[in-house]
């Protein structure tokens, strides 16, 4: 983009959205994106394999997490996002995840990427309508890189989890991932 300064937020998405039948990969770097799907992917087959056949009602009532992740942890910036229960087009379960890469605090960036996220899932938003959501959404401020500090996750709840907010040293194991579903 034209005229960004280099240590902008770099704001996108990673996931699936109920109008496309894959995953979807926008505006985010390969290292995040690589370390934040082998977790995901990690962490959903044990859960699913544990709920047997409850996975798919425990999936739909998830709550939505919210994150603000230290460089080193899922690529070389900090990370603020969120992700929140989604499908692909045949039903397939998998988050869907907005962050800005290089930001650490923004409540009105999560504010808006929690409504831009919840109208790609109940509206059938494709890809372009979600990036030009994003792109007119409040922009997060630019934080230095800084390592070795925990993560921060924080939700206000669902039907099967209670509000909570966690500070980790690394990313949730299955065993918390299911207890952040509310098992």
């Amino acid at each position: 983009m034209t005229g960004v300064p280099a240590d902008s937020p770099a704001v996108g998405f990673f996931g699936k959205i109920p109008s496309r039948g894959d995953f979807l990969c926008v505006g985010l770097s390969l290292g995040f994106i690589q370390a934040w799907d082998g977790w995901l992917q990690r962490v959903l087959a044990d859960v699913q394999r544990s709920l047997g056949e409850g996975w798919a009602e425990v999936w739909r009532v998830a709550p939505v997490w919210r994150f603000a992740l230290p460089s080193g942890q899922c690529g070389h910036r900090t990370v603020l996002g969120l992700w929140m229960p989604s499908v692909d087009r045949v039903g397939r379960c998998f988050p869907l995840t907005i962050a800005a890469e290089g930001a650490d605090c923004g409540d009105a960036f999560l504010d808006a990427a929690e409504t831009i996220g919840r109208e790609a899932i109940s509206y059938d938003l494709g890809p372009e309508d979600v990036m030009g959501r994003l792109r007119d959404a409040p922009t997060p401020s630019p934080v230095p890189a800084s390592t070795g500090a925990a993560a921060r996750w924080w939700s206000a709840g669902g039907p099967l989890a209670a509000a909570a907010e966690l500070v980790l040293d690394t990313l949730p194991d299955s065993a918390g991932f299911a207890r952040m579903l509310g098992r």
